[in-house]
């Protein structure tokens, strides 16, 4: 595999993470056989995800007291743990088996953002240096999206905005990256891509403009079911007018992105803001994660139970 391309897209969930994967998969980017299906009125063309390396990493979070929307940081070094190399081995045994044969190969879930430096110890093995696709969306859009879905606050949207967002800049430095908003991808699709490609330093395998149509037709604007008309800064909580004010600065970068002082800068501004949340608030939310975690681990023995599989079967052939 050391001669093969391994694309990492990042990104916030509900960030245009799905629709740019998609079109990479257009592009000719190997995304595996296992995609996860979409949902009519949230996903309607799919998440291109692959199913298990998602399965992998839920499964991962959870062994670090963690799940998707939790606004906690990870633990510093959690990638040095036992826990997690034994989930990096069955992570690159997943690699292993389904693209040691792909030239060009890319992987998009936006539990990736906070895993990235597990995923470098694994590309390592295989002999690869990844290249990093970064989407932004506006923070507002996103929370948008988010509280349509799934009924979430806005603040708390814009926490987790931030915490994928600064995570997937800090672990992507030092490598090739393009940073691309949801606007500029949906509203000129083969320029954005061939432009992401330039900045990458390759070519996709297929070129943007010998399937322009096709591009344009995915990424068709009917799907940006949250479009915020408005550029003026929120009257909202901490993390929502931090989330504003790094989304216009990361966004009116260009796809190299702002350069590194300005970078520094913006994890400054991150810290500080982790430095001011409530001491109380953040132990209520650990036992409250607690309990969570405590929760979908007795719902998982039950649906792996004999009694459960007996019961599914009972109920299929039973009036």
């Amino acid at each position: 595999m050391s001669s093969a391309v391994a694309l990492l897209v990042l990104g916030m969930h509900r960030s245009g993470t799905s629709a740019v994967t998609g079109a990479l998969q257009l592009l000719g980017v190997e995304l595996g056989n296992r995609l996860a299906a979409g949902h009519a009125g949230i996903n309607d063309l799919g998440y291109f995800e692959h199913v298990e390396i998602l399965d992998l990493h839920d499964a991962l979070l959870a062994d670090l007291g963690s799940v998707w929307d939790d606004v906690r940081p990870l633990a510093e070094s959690w990638w040095t743990s036992k826990i997690a190399q034994k989930h990096a081995e069955m992570i690159f045994a997943t690699l292993q088996r389904d693209f040691a044969a792909a030239p060009f190969w890319g992987v998009k879930d936006p539990r990736l953002c906070r895993l990235v430096p597990l995923w470098h110890q694994i590309l390592a093995r295989l002999g690869l240096r990844p290249v990093f696709l970064l989407m932004l969306r506006r923070p507002d859009e996103v929370a948008g999206s988010l509280a349509r879905r799934d009924g979430m606050g806005r603040e708390k949207a814009s926490q987790l905005w931030l915490e994928h967002t600064l995570a997937a800049e800090r672990w992507s430095r030092g490598y090739p990256r393009a940073f691309v908003t949801y606007d500029q991808l949906l509203a000129a699709p083969p320029e954005t891509l061939a432009g992401a490609a330039r900045e990458l330093g390759l070519a996709w395998p297929k070129d943007p403009e010998a399937i322009c149509g096709r591009l344009r037709n995915f990424l068709s604007p009917e799907y940006q079911r949250e479009k915020a008309e408005s550029l003026t800064k929120p009257s909202d909580g901490p993390a929502a007018t931090l989330a504003f004010e790094i989304w216009s600065r990361l966004s009116s970068a260009g796809v190299s992105g702002p350069d590194i002082a300005m970078l520094d800068g913006l994890q400054q501004l991150y810290r500080q803001h982790l430095d001011h949340r409530d001491p109380a608030l953040l132990e209520h939310l650990s036992d409250t994660m607690r309990i969570r975690l405590d929760q979908q681990r007795q719902l998982a023995e039950i649906r792996n139970s004999l009694a459960w599989k007996i019961a599914r079967r009972l109920a299929k052939v039973l009036p």
